[in-house]
């Protein structure tokens, strides 16, 4: 899971080939999904995480259902995206 303030295309361009690089292929050997980091500087305590909306996708449609199942166990509402493309969306 990548969850960072970075670009969009992030996980496609960037992470997935320096995690293909091992010989596995995303996908088929590992799971790979995004979700980017929201920031709320004027609250910050722990339990305003699991009301914040999160925001997630993943490379392909099976791995984009598993990373919001993953999501939906630890906040209240998830917010899945179009799935991760290979440029600047």
């Amino acid at each position: 899971m990548l969850e960072s303030t970075t670009y969009p295309g992030t996980t496609r361009e960037s992470l997935q080939p320096i995690l293909e690089r091992s010989g596995l292929k995303a996908g088929d050997d590992f799971h790979l999904a995004f979700s980017p980091e929201r920031v709320d500087p004027g609250r910050t305590r722990l339990d305003d995480e699991e009301r914040r909306p999160k925001v997630v996708g993943g490379i392909d449609a099976g791995l984009h259902r598993a990373a919001a199942e993953l999501y939906r166990a630890a906040v209240d509402t998830v917010a899945p995206l179009s799935l991760a493309r290979g440029g600047r969306s």
